[in-house]
Order: C-alpha cells, then structure tokens, then sequence
C-alpha cells in the first residue's frame, strides 16, 4: 500500500514537473526590439560581472550624456564616436 502511494505521488511531481516544463512562460513577456541608426547599425555593450542594464538614463545640466546606471551600481557614459 506504501509503496503504490509514493509511486503516485513520484507520478504526479513528475508529471507536474513535465507540464510546468513544456508551458511557454515567456508568451507574456514583450519582445525587446533595438533600434539602430540610419544605416541599422547597433553596437550592444557588453557589462560584465553579471551586472545588467541599463536601469536609468540621465544627461547632466550641460546637456552631456547620456550616462545610464547599470544594476552594480555603476554609471556609464556614452561618448559619440569612440571606438573599441
């Protein structure tokens, strides 16, 4: 009698495992589309350390920027032209 109970409950957590596995949770999530220039070039910047971003974006008084803040904390700023 045991032994057909855990084989149930072993049926049931692998079928709900299965199921959770195969639902496509990212059919809510919004496609993040970048836009480039003119000329559809885009250079995405990689940020290492796990870090992610950006999570803001900010332009000084003097109308310098843009900076963004990524999520360890740092502040990166854009400069137009430079290349790596």
């Amino acid at each position: 009698m045991k032994k057909t109970a855990v084989l149930a409950v072993l049926a049931a957590i692998a079928a709900a495992a299965l199921l959770s596995s195969s639902d496509d949770s990212r059919r809510d999530v919004t496609v993040l589309e970048i836009g480039g220039s003119d000329d559809g070039r885009v250079e995405l910047v990689p940020v290492d350390a796990g870090a992610a971003g950006p999570e803001s974006l900010a332009f000084d008084a003097a109308g310098v920027g843009p900076y963004v803040g990524v999520s360890d904390g740092r502040v990166l700023r854009w400069v137009p032209g430079e290349r790596r």
